[in-house]
């Protein structure tokens, strides 16, 4: 990386604002990277150069990141700075990139983000005219404005896209695991952070996905009715032609296709607020395949899914729900 380049990505940084939970990944990235040269040097100059700024949002956001990481201003010449604070800031760097890549942010253009809550759906609409549905307990970030050549928005969670067509522009959605690119289409991603498996469903049009960590290969191109499923546990990516009602969670239906019983436990507990307490060992971690379409509850689901899977009780107190296996996995 260029130093003139790490250089504009810290003077963004200092000169603008990011919603909370971008906040919240500094502190994340402070305590879990390191400093190399390049940062160093960079940091350095730049140290210096702040002396002459007179911005006030710069020197507040300065301070806000020297609370977070434990500073305290050395006596004598600022430029002789005590090594604690180098270290300390230049771990910011992969940050920096980070906010200037990976969240793809525009000087000048404020982020937005949406988010939703344990059995809580959302519909957003963004500066393009695209529609996105939110599925419980995700997220997602994008400019006010899209000033760029591309359209780009980062998720976490599930959502479904009905892209605004636009040739000049693609429209990209990035998760932790890979990346979409389209002109004009719908689809689905689901990349929850728990989940063993992300994938991405295409609905109509075409996308391509970019891989971000995978022992297959470095892109794929959908075509209707495919989904891509990339397995967390070995980087493995597989393609499958599937029937769209899987897509149908955002009109309040559940469908499991070949979905393990973790996950499936992590999903009704996103959609209904509560929390399953379970010993793992006792399930066995099989697909099961399971329609859920006349809104039933969760007690409905739980009493279905004890013949599916060969016997359990359960408890209901409050938000805290407990299965008990009552036959043997063997």
């Amino acid at each position: 990386m260029k130093e003139n380049y790490v250089r504009q990505i810290l003077n963004l940084f200092f000169t603008h604002a990011y919603p909370p939970q971008t906040e919240e990944k500094v502190k994340e990235w402070i305590a879990n990277n390191s400093s190399t040269k390049e940062v160093d040097r960079t940091l350095f100059a730049i140290w210096n150069e702040i002396a002459i700024r007179p911005n006030k949002q710069t020197h507040r956001s300065l301070q806000k990141v020297k609370v977070a990481i434990g500073f305290s201003e050395p006596n004598g010449n600022r430029t002789l700075w005590s090594r604690r604070w180098f270290q300390c800031a230049a771990v910011l760097i992969p940050l920096f990139v980070f906010v200037a890549t990976y969240l793809y942010f525009q000087p000048g253009v404020e982020m937005i983000e949406v988010a939703t809550t344990a059995s809580e759906q959302k519909e957003c609409r963004l500066p393009d005219g695209t529609t996105v549905i939110l599925n419980a307990c995700s997220r997602v970030t994008y400019p006010s404005a899209f000033k760029a050549d591309t359209r780009r928005v980062v998720l976490e969670g599930e959502a479904y896209f009905s892209v605004t067509s636009d040739a000049e522009k693609p429209f990209i959605v990035s998760t932790d695991y890979f990346s979409v690119k389209v002109l004009g289409t719908e689809f689905d991603i689901s990349a929850y952070p728990a989940d063993e498996r992300a994938s991405t469903t295409l609905s109509s049009g075409r996308v391509e996905v970019q891989m971000k960590e995978s022992k297959s290969k470095d892109s794929y191109t959908l075509e209707p009715s495919q989904k891509l499923i990339y397995d967390k546990s070995n980087h493995l990516v597989s393609l499958h032609r599937i029937d769209l009602t899987s897509m149908d969670w955002k009109d309040g239906k559940l469908i499991f296709r070949d979905t393990s019983f973790q996950d499936m436990i992590r999903i009704l507990q996103r959609r209904f607020n509560v929390t399953i307490d379970y010993n793992q060992q006792a399930f066995p971690n099989v697909p099961y395949t399971v329609k859920f379409v006349h809104g039933e509850g969760l007690e409905e689901i739980l009493k279905i899914l004890q013949a599916m899977t060969g016997g359990f009780s359960y408890t209901v107190r409050g938000d805290v729900v407990k299965l008990t296996r009552t036959t043997s996995t063997k």
